[in-house]
Formats: C-alpha cells, structure tokens, sequence
C-alpha cells in the first residue's frame, strides 16, 4: 500500500500543470518570500533623506557704488569646477562702464554658481587694479583639510571617502550624515571649522561610535494553515558594531503550532556597510517547513527547506534637499529543496544565481514623498545554478529567465491622517520557478486570503492603507483601512486576467515597548473557482525589549 501511495504522489508533483499548486511549492514560496519582504522592508525604513543640511542662502546685496571706475579690463581666475556652460551663465560686463555695483552682481553670480553645485565654501576676492586697468577676480575654491571628531580623532574613513583634500561640497556632507543617520542611534551633525591653509577647511563630526544593541520580540497569526500560523519572532539588531557606522541585523522565526505534523522556522542575516555615495549588504536566510498529506488513508509528509544568500551595491548617482536617486546591482543565489515522503522532487527544487540591475529614487513632496524602484532580473548559470538546457520541454521553468519588476510607492500625511500606497508588478515572458512567480493571494499582497493562492509569471498588486494617528496620554491609537487588488495574466494569451480584492479594518495601540495591531481582513472579488475564505482576525502583538 505505501508503494502505491509513495507512486501516486509522485506522479502529481511531476506533471507540470500541477506544479504551482501543490502545497511544497506554496509553502516554499511563501516561506522565501516573506523572508525577501522583511528583508526589503529593513532597507526601505532605513533609506531616509538627510534632516539638517540646507543650502547657506546668498546675503543681500549691500547698496553698492554705480560710478564708472577707471578699469579697462576683468580677469577671472582660480575656476576649476564650473563647466563652460556655468561660465555662460554669468551676467555679461558693462563695456561702456564698470562700476562697484556691476563687479558686485558679476561676484555674486559666480558665488550663486557655485553653491548651486553644492560648493559652499568658495570665495571670490576682488583684487586691486593693477597698472595696466585690470582687475583680477580671485577664486578660491578651498579643499578639506581634515574629518575628525571633537576630541581630535579620526573619522573613520568609509563615512566621507576621497573628500579629504577636494573642495568642500554639500551633497557630501549631506551624504555622510545620510549614512550615519540611517543608524537608529544615531545624531550625528557636522561643523565645518576653518583649516590651517587659505581656504582650507575641516569637517567635525559630533556622533558616538559605540555600537548600540536593539532588541525586539512579536507574536502574531499571520502564518499558513499547512505549516503554522502562530508565529513567534526575535529580533537581534547592533548599530555601528565594528566602529564604522556599519550595521547587524539577526531575525529569527518559528511556528508555535503542532510542530510535530505542522511547522515553520526561519532565520536571516543582514549586514550593511557605508562606503560615501555607495552602500554594501550582504544577506543571508534560510528557511524550513513539514507539512502532512493524506492520501489513500495514509499520512504524507512534505518538507523542504530554502537557502538564500545575496550581495548589494547601491551608487547614489544623484542628490539634492529634494531626491535621492540610485542605480544598484546584486547577485543572488538561491536554493530550494521539497522533499515528498523523504525524497527531493527536482521539479520543485531550483537552484538559482540570479543578476539584477535597477534604479531607484526617493522624492520628498510637500506633505510626504514617493519611490521608486525599476529593475531587471537574469538568471544564470553561475555557482551551480541549474541549466535551461536540461528543461525536458519548453513548459517547465526556465532558469535562465529575463524579469522586470516595478515598484511604487507612496506616504501623504494631511494632518492626522496618512494615506500609504503601494503598487509592484513584473513581467517574464519565461515560464518561472515557483519562488519566483508574483504571489496575489497572500496577507502580503492582497489582503483577506489564506486558504488560495493565485501566482504568476505577469502580475501586478497594488495596496492601500489610510489612517489616522492620535493619543490619548502615554496611549497613541491608530485606526486604519486597508483596500487592495492584484491582477494576474495567464503566460498563455487565451486565459483573461485573474482579478483578486479583498479589505482590511484594523486598530493598531501602542504603548511604551508595547504595541498591538488587530485587523479584520476579508475578500472583496476572487477568481472563479476560488475555494470559500473565512473571514480572518489577524493580531500581532510587538515588545521593544530595547
């Protein structure tokens, strides 16, 4: 009998048109996708604009002398950092009289040129008239001396690379406070105290280096039937650990249910180090589950478990008071194995190296802000990847496929009140492995499912939350609603898009190290031949140990 119940599985996991369906690859999916989620949500809340540096505004014109001055010529010297097409912008000379006031506006306009490239420290000197009619208008563009702390210290060097000894410009002040700044402990502020040299100045950086631990436990409902849906969570994170304003990150999760036919556990790794306009993470997961079937009477076990390990650079290529944009590339390697009844099913069970390159940028608007994320995804044949070559048909996945993801975002604050959206989509025109498809029908994506799933190669989610903050003494309150839809379109051409919707109503209490989120979440519109869903209570209950 258990051959027969051992030959009758195998069968369903090897015929393709069952392959995204089976609870192995669900499980396995989710499991690797809530992992990159919080993954991506621990480098989207650290990505923030910088708060204090602001362009030094220009000081009103004095009133100056209009008389024509016995200067027959103006000679501008020392310009290394303004293009011809900054010179261009200068306001042109008087040829019929130069006056205090013209050499004045010509002076300030050169300064005004300057600083909107970000060079606030430059200095214009108007020398006197030389015997022969000329004045010489001296630029001193000044460089940076030094980076060191109040006491005298160094700073370590990976904050502000190659500023010392080039002129002094905003955009790397601001950059280096960016990157210190995105540590939750810290405050770091820069004062620019006057070198030893003409022009020369020195950066002082008033933060403390010492690492400081953060620490963080949840319980929540969140998780799958097949393999758990009470989960505990820890989390472990070490702000500037090695001195170098670098930061750790430990996560681990486990099922708390029947853990002898049902669990789940997780665990990951993320470290990130600043290196001025780039930034270096390195991240790690792992995950398993078991899971039981009963076919024929008899009780099937399914298990697996995930590997993901990934490097990032991220280059800010552009930066003002207003945006932030990147361009970043990472490589990562992935590796899946489902087992049935103890054996690997090499059906459901990719290794993966996959190249992305993308773009990314973050805009400030009057009452909140938007980004932006666009990337292209290959996969390769690197690290022992599997081969496109090795498919039996052109039907199966496709390792070596071409992705493109687009993400959008959005926080508007009016007030109280706060509106959050959030749209992701991709496109393939391969056929994915299971962890790669874009999942609709999950608390993560379309709010009000648990018992359905619908994925794809093609296939957008947006969502939406509105709230509305307030506090009541130590107590602050935050009621929201939430209104999803996902669409998915079938890699065949024939089958029409796949609609889902669902909504969410919760409240969400904290108080001190203590907060409490309940949400009522239910479908709205679901595909034909959707099983019923109940109604779901979701709860998450977080202590901020410190």
């Amino acid at each position: 009998m258990r051959f027969w119940v051992k030959a009758i599985g195998l069968a369903l996991w090897l015929l393709p048109a069952w392959a995204a369906s089976l609870p192995g690859d669900l499980d396995a999916r989710r499991l690797m996708q809530d992992s990159e989620r919080r993954l991506q949500q621990q480098l989207d809340a650290r990505r923030q604009m910088p708060g204090g540096a602001g362009e030094a505004p220009l000081a009103p014109a004095a009133q100056a002398d209009t008389r024509c001055l016995p200067i027959r010529s103006l000679r501008i010297s020392g310009v290394v950092l303004l293009d011809s097409a900054d010179r261009a912008a200068l306001p042109p000379l008087p040829t019929d009289c130069l006056s205090a006031q013209s050499i004045d506006e010509l002076v300030r306009a050169l300064t005004a040129r300057y600083v909107a490239h970000g060079y606030i420290a430059v200095r214009v000197h108007v020398q006197p008239v030389d015997a022969q009619g000329t004045v010489e208008l001296r630029v001193e563009e000044g460089r940076v001396e030094a980076i060191r702390h109040p006491d005298g210290s160094a700073v370590p060097g990976n904050l502000f690379p190659g500023v010392t000894g080039r002129p002094l410009n905003l955009r790397d002040i601001e950059q280096g406070l960016d990157q210190a700044n995105r540590l939750a402990s810290s405050q770091a502020t820069v004062a620019i105290a006057p070198g030893e040299s003409t022009g020369g100045s020195v950066l002082v950086l008033s933060d403390s280096e010492q690492p400081v631990p953060h620490a963080l436990l949840s319980f929540d409902n969140t998780g799958s039937d097949s393999t758990g849906r009470l989960l505990a969570t820890g989390n472990l994170a070490l702000d500037n650990p090695s001195g170098h304003f670098d930061f750790l990150s430990l996560n681990a999760q486990a099922s708390l249910d029947d853990t002898a036919t049902h669990h789940s556990s997780n665990g990951a790794f993320l470290y990130q180090l600043p290196l001025g306009y780039r930034t270096l993470t390195f991240n790690h997961a792992q995950s398993d589950y078991l899971n039981t079937l009963v076919i024929a009477g008899q009780v099937i076990p399914l298990s697996g478990e995930t590997l993901q390990s990934s490097a990032r650079l991220d280059q800010v290529i552009s930066r003002d008071q207003q945006q932030i944009g990147s361009l970043y590339g990472s490589l990562t390697h992935k590796q899946v194995r489902n087992r049935f009844m103890g054996e690997v099913q090499q059906l459901s069970s990719p290794t993966l190296t996959l190249a992305t390159l993308g773009y990314n940028r973050l805009q400030l608007l009057p009452q909140g802000n938007v980004t932006l994320d666009l990337s292209l995804t290959r996969g390769l044949r690197w690290f022992g990847a599997d081969s496109a070559a090795e498919r039996q048909n052109d039907a199966l996945p496709d390792p070596q496929f071409s992705r493109l993801n687009l993400s959008l975002g959005s926080v508007q604050q009016f007030g109280p009140w706060q509106w959050q959206s959030a749209l992701q989509g991709q496109a393939s025109r391969e056929p994915l492995p299971a962890i790669e498809q874009l999942e609709l029908a999950d608390n993560g994506a379309v709010r009000g499912y648990r018992h359905n799933s619908l994925a794809g190669e093609t296939g957008w989610v947006w969502r939406n939350t509105w709230s509305w903050r307030t506090r009541v003494q130590d107590i602050a309150w935050l009621p929201h609603l939430g209104v999803d839809v996902g669409r998915e379109f079938p890699r065949d051409g024939v089958t029409p898009w796949q609609t889902v919707m669902g909504m969410s109503v919760g409240l969400a209490v904290a108080w001190h190290a203590l907060s409490l989120d309940i949400e009522y979440s239910r479908p709205l519109k679901a595909p034909a031949g959707f099983a019923p869903e109940p109604k779901q209570v979701l709860a998450r209950l977080i202590w901020q140990c410190w």
